[in-house]
Order: C-alpha cells, then sequence, then structure tokens
C-alpha cells in the first residue's frame, strides 16, 4: 500500500511570506532572508520524501490536508503568513498548487510553550493526501 502522509521538522525561527520587494526598471523579489527560509524547507520535504516515500517528489494532485505548528515565530508574524511560506516552499514537491489544499490547521507557540524548550525554534508540518 502506498504511503499517503508525510511528517517532517524545519529547523529554525520561522519566517513570514513578506510583501514582494520592487525595484525601479527590476523584477519583483524577496528578501534574502525569506529566501533562505524557503530553501530551508524544501531542503527539509526532499529528504523527508526520501526518507518516508522512497522518492524524492512526490506531487500529489488531489486534495491535501495540511498541519503546521509554529515554535517560536517572532511576535510580530502573522499566523498566515507564516502559513504562506509553508505552502509556497511546498509547490512542486509535496503538491502541484496550494490550491489543492481543502483542509488547514495552524498552530503557533513560544519555545518555552512547547513539550521540548531546548528543541528551540522550529516549524512540524505534517501533509495527509485525501483519498476518495
Amino acid at each position: 500500500m502506498t504511503r499517503t502522509f508525510l511528517d517532517f521538522t524545519v529547523p529554525g525561527r520561522p519566517v513570514p511570506c513578506p510583501r514582494p520587494r520592487i525595484k525601479w526598471g527590476h523584477k519583483a523579489y524577496y528578501p534574502q532572508r525569506y529566501e533562505d527560509w524557503r530553501v530551508k524547507i524544501q531542503l527539509a520535504a526532499l529528504e523527508a520524501c526520501q526518507k518516508q516515500l522512497g522518492t524524492a517528489r512526490p506531487c500529489w494532485t488531489g486534495p491535501i490536508e495540511l498541519g503546521l505548528i509554529f515554535v517560536g515565530a517572532a511576535g510580530n508574524a502573522d499566523l498566515s503568513n507564516l502559513v504562506k511560506s509553508i505552502e509556497d516552499a511546498s509547490e512542486g514537491i509535496l503538491m502541484v498548487n496550494d490550491r489543492q489544499i481543502t483542509k488547514l490547521q495552524a498552530e503557533r507557540f513560544r519555545v518555552e510553550e512547547c513539550d521540548d524548550p531546548e528543541e528551540g525554534p522550529h516549524v512540524v508540518v505534517n501533509v495527509r493526501r485525501v483519498l476518495a
């Protein structure tokens, strides 16, 4: 039977998706801090796919359920923008497009509120493929 779920952790302080920056006469771009965070998410997702599913990119095409726990995000970080950073980085690896997400559960905690404060800031990602 094919595995239809994936769990992984992205270490580091979660970075919310910012608005793109625009320089006169140039293409829109994101700040380097955000781009580095996206790469970290993508590497964690690819590693989890390889270990848990045996393939680098399942790129599921049907409905997806996404569960996220953000630990240690900045106090002024908007939860919806934190979620967007995970959704955007996961496209092309876990799913074709974030429109596939049919159920979303997201929570955020301070580091001291989590079960293991020594673990530091991180994001726990749970993705489940919905079967008909």
